[in-house]
């Protein structure tokens, strides 16, 4: 069930949206699609510094992991782990780069997440000041502006 809706997904972005079709990338344990696009930390870091390092000036990166009913993470294998791809990727957005709004905004949701399913009220203040840092990107009639406020 959940992989078909991540093949959803990609195709919602690739015909509706018109995403590139290079650009979306849908990474699952799978014996009929290539070992390097296994979620793998070593294959998903590959993937978002290739999606990262291509990004134009007004670019959006969005990165998405399907969760199970028991809490499990099917593409990430925990949400902590999540959470250090998110860091991983802030680290190759520096500051002037034109993903760091969404790899700040992705970071935040992601430990705002950890906050609702374990209660880690230290990754709040942490999940508040990523979404200020990301609004300070974004003048306040900017269409995107809005993403680091959900």
């Amino acid at each position: 069930m959940l992989t078909r809706d991540a093949e959803s997904l990609k195709r919602l972005l690739n015909d509706k949206f018109n995403y590139p079709k290079a650009n979306v990338v849908l990474m699952k344990n799978d014996v009929k699609v290539p070992k390097d696009l296994w979620p793998s930390r070593d294959n998903i870091l590959k993937e978002i510094t290739q999606l990262v390092t291509s990004a134009s000036a007004n670019d959006y990166c969005f990165f998405y992991s399907f969760e199970t009913d028991s809490g499990s993470w099917v593409f990430l294998a925990d949400l902590d782990e999540a959470i250090q791809f998110h860091r991983d990727a802030l680290v190759l957005c520096p500051p002037g780069h034109s993903g760091r709004f969404s790899s700040l905004n992705n970071l935040a949701v992601s430990l705002r997440v950890r906050v609702e399913q374990r209660g880690v009220l230290a990754d709040l203040d942490e999940a508040i000041d990523l979404h200020r840092a990301a609004l300070a990107l974004r003048s306040p009639v900017h269409s995107h502006r809005s993403l680091a406020s959900e």
